[in-house]
């Protein structure tokens, strides 16, 4: 694993704690959606700017969300 990936992962399970917050804060549900999608492109063109397209560590870090994405939705069926 490249420093870059466990960056990439610690940001991403960062975002996915404020959006844990808000829901404890009692926030509403537009508001989440709104900043996850806001932190989202913001942090996916930080990602593809920087990084550049097909790099080892951005597809790693695809394959991460990937499979986060997928528990996460198992969990709430």
């Amino acid at each position: 694993m490249s420093f870059t990936f466990i960056a990439l992962c610690s940001i991403f399970l960062g975002f996915y704690a404020l959006l844990s917050n808000f829901k404890k804060q009692k926030k509403s549900f537009n508001f989440r959606v709104l900043t996850a999608l806001v932190c989202g492109l913001l942090f996916g063109g930080a990602i593809q700017l920087t990084l550049g397209f097909g790099s080892e560590s951005v597809a790693g870090f695809s394959e991460f969300i990937s499979v986060f994405g997928k528990a996460t939705s198992s969990c709430c069926r």
